[in-house]
Parts: C-alpha cells; sequence; structure tokens
C-alpha cells in the first residue's frame, strides 16, 4: 500500500500493518453494504447537491484506490502549516457533479500530503472539503466542496494520526494511533443510540428531542478532536455536595439549556416515525451554534454535567469517586442492527449478548471514571464518552452497582 517519505510518522517509523490501508477489504465490504442498503431505501438527498443518496455516493474502484486514499490522508494530518497541524475534510467526488456548493480549481492537483497541507487553511473541515476524483491512474484535487456533512465518501482529518471515514451520513471507519474499527452490524445505528440513550434518561414515551440533542453534542466534540465526557444526572447539584463530583467551573444559572419544550413535544409522538421530526430543527443555524458553543467547554479538564432537561450546571467535573458499588460488574452490550423498542435500563442486560469485562479493560480514565460514578451514584442516569479519535459509548446504571457499557454509539445521524 501507499507510504510517502516526506511525513515524519509519530514515534518513528510505521510498519504498513499500522497503515488505515490495513483495513480496506473490510471497509470496503462496509461501504457496499451501506450503499446497497441506501439503495434499496429509495432516499432522497437533503443536503443541496442535487440527485439521490446513491448517485452522490460513488466508491473507489478497487481496494488499492481506497487504501491510497486513506493513507495519504493518513500521512497529511502528520503534517504542520506554520506550526499549526492539518486539519481538512476530503469528499470523494466526481468534479462533473452538479450543484451550488461545488467549486473547481482551473489546474486541480495531485492529491498528496504536500497538496492537502497547501489547501488545507483555505477550507474551514466544519464548512468544506476538498473534491477529490481519480485522474487516469492517480488522484487528484479539483476543488472545493462547500458542504461539510454530504453523502459521499468522505475523510476527516481531525488530529495528527486520526482519521474518520462516514459514508451515506453515517461513520463507517476511525483510525487512530495505529489502530482502526471498521463500523459492524453489531454497532448500534443512529436510530438505536436515540433509544438506548431515552431508555438511560427513564424517558417513558418516545421523546426523541432530548437523546437527538445529547447525540449532536457529542458529535460536536468528537468533532472538536479533543474528546470529553457528558455527565448527565437526576440531581447535579447533590453530586457537588455530596463529593462524588468537582465542578470546576460550576454555573450560578445554567450556562445552556439544550432542549426545548415545543419541539420535545412536537416530537413525541409514538404514532409517527421521528425521522422527519427530528432532524430539521438540528440543521437551523442558531441551534448548531448552542450546540459547537456548549461542545467547546468539554475541550478543559473535566466533563460537562448536565440535569435530565439538558441544562449544563458547569464543566470541568472532575470524578471523585474511587471504587464500584457492592462490588459492581461492568457489563458490555452487544446489540445486533436496530432494536425496535427497548426496556428500561435495568432490563437492558438481558435483550442482547453481553459480557462482563474488568474495569482495567475498559479504556481509558474518562471511561473508567465514567463507570465508577454511574455505579456509585443513585442520581446519575448516563455519561457518555468521547473520544478524541472518534468512537463513543454510553455508560448507564443497571442494578445494585453493575454498570452497562455500549460501546461506538452512531453520533452521526442517517439523514440530515
Amino acid at each position: 500500500m501507499a507510504t510517502w517519505a516526506g511525513a515524519a510518522p509519530l514515534g518513528g517509523a510505521l510498519s504498513v500493518t499500522t497503515l488505515p490501508s490495513a483495513h480496506v477489504s473490510s471497509l470496503l465490504e462496509r461501504l457496499r453494504a451501506r450503499r446497497a442498503e441506501a439503495g434499496s431505501s429509495g432516499r432522497t438527498d437533503p443536503v443541496g447537491l442535487g440527485g439521490d443518496d446513491v448517485g452522490l455516493a460513488p466508491l473507489p474502484e478497487s481496494e488499492p484506490e481506497i487504501g491510497r486514499l486513506l493513507d495519504l490522508s493518513f500521512f497529511a494530518t502528520l503534517l504542520t502549516e506554520e506550526n499549526t497541524p492539518i486539519r481538512f475534510a476530503v469528499a470523494y467526488l466526481p468534479p462533473s457533479a452538479d450543484g451550488p456548493a461545488l467549486r473547481h480549481l482551473q489546474r486541480p492537483l495531485p492529491f498528496t500530503p504536500e497538496s492537502v497541507r497547501r489547501l488545507a487553511p483555505s477550507a474551514d473541515p466544519e464548512l468544506t472539503c476538498l473534491g477529490v476524483w481519480r485522474s487516469g491512474e492517480d488522484l487528484c484535487i479539483w476543488g472545493l466542496v462547500d458542504a461539510p456533512r454530504i453523502v459521499c465518501l468522505q475523510i476527516v482529518g481531525s488530529e495528527t494520526g486520526v482519521l474518520r471515514i462516514s459514508y451515506l451520513r453515517q461513520t463507517q471507519m476511525t483510525y487512530a494511533h495505529g489502530i482502526g474499527h471498521v463500523r459492524s452490524e453489531a454497532d448500534p445505528t443512529f436510530m438505536t443510540s436515540i433509544q438506548l440513550i431515552g431508555s438511560a434518561l427513564r424517558l417513558t414515551e418516545p421523546q426523541w428531542y432530548r437523546p437527538r440533542a445529547l447525540l449532536a453534542l457529542a458529535e460536536a466534540i468528537v468533532r472538536t478532536g479533543r474528546g470529553g465526557s457528558l455527565l448527565v444526572s437526576k440531581r447535579p447539584r447533590e453530586e457537588v455536595r455530596r463529593h462524588r463530583i468537582s465542578l470546576t467551573y460550576p454555573a450560578s444559572e445554567p450556562l445552556t439549556t439544550l432542549t426545548d419544550a415545543g419541539l420535545e413535544s412536537a416530537v413525541a409522538s409514538p404514532a409517527t416515525s421521528p425521522h422527519a421530526s427530528l432532524f430539521k430543527p438540528f440543521g437551523e443555524r442558531g441551534r448548531q451554534i448552542d450546540i459547537r458553543r456548549s461542545a467547546r467547554l468539554a475541550a478543559v479538564d473535566g466533563a460537562i454535567l448536565l440535569d435530565h432537561h439538558l441544562r449544563i450546571a458547569g464543566f470541568g467535573a472532575m470524578i471523585d469517586v474511587r471504587g464500584m458499588r457492592n462490588g459492581g460488574r461492568v457489563h458490555l452490550l452487544d446489540l445486533s442492527g436496530r432494536v425496535p423498542d427497548l426496556p428500561p435500563v435495568p432490563a437492558l442486560k438481558g435483550i442482547s449478548t453481553t459480557s462482563v469485562m474488568s474495569l482495567a479493560d475498559l479504556g481509558g480514565q474518562r471511561h473508567q471514571s465514567a463507570v465508577r460514578w454511574c455505579s456509585s451514584s443513585r442520581t446519575a442516569l448516563l455519561a457518555i464518552v468521547c473520544s478524541h479519535d472518534g468512537p463513543t459509548a454510553l455508560v448507564t446504571p443497571a442494578e445494585d452497582g453493575d454498570v452497562v457499557v455500549v460501546p461506538n454509539l452512531e453520533t452521526s445521524p442517517d439523514s440530515w
């Protein structure tokens, strides 16, 4: 697969097995399955480029081509421009595609890490992608695509050595520090992720708005490239008073309230599909700004602390819990595809395959702290842990100090 001598990998030389291209076989299989699924659904494209989903989502023709696309993107993340790390988004889209969001260069550039380094400062990855397509036997950058989330194959370089690959508005692979994770059918879909969070919030009716808002906030945290955690408690002030949480930056009144009573009521009807009503409000600029502003609070050390109405009580939250209540165990939930109706959280252990794992094997300090808090606190509802390299986990209390962990939540929606 591709290598590039101009990049200096972190920590010395990289072997070929550590490159993203090591995962091309499973990734391409997953992309083709996703394309077939979207083609059978007949959905149309709401992003503004025209056409339908599948028509705007071509795939590389071979494993070497997609491997080269991934590896060159990876090497680009290792570069800097005026001592600033390169951050970018790539859209695999032909220059012949129609739409006002496309800006063509008079002379396309070869798709190399150096070309990405030169162009990246001109394209905020939150607003614009670099349009990439094949040119003969190679790849070229033909212009700019002014739509950050579109249906085509996209690669986002969010941090040094970190890539996130999406297709048809769904994350398909994350890669960080030599470790790649390709999405599988066992990972929760976006709608299943919403249902899981709704169950953890103890919502008695399908009130989709609050779970959707939490996923939007988690997605915004992931896209900052820093990671962070969200802690949702029925009584956050009690967490501080009982010294389970130290709040570095408490608020005298809620810093932000992410809920909207009118919208929450409007999308609470169990008789209708939540898809149509869920996504439109989150496309509004004012709500996007609120979410992005709130996500920045996670950039400082510590978590964001919220109540069950998603009122932010403060940030820089440090969990001061040492052990697990009653010797609680960690249950890792393995979901297969979509779950139509989820029972309350204490029953989650019975609906799917679970495995018990040790706290030490769970992950880093963020994950372990969230587990200890959910085990020990009787006011804890859930924690969402967003790794800087993409994967997001839901942590929620079960019974008698046990905790349920659902890895690989989908924070990018299937439909916008």
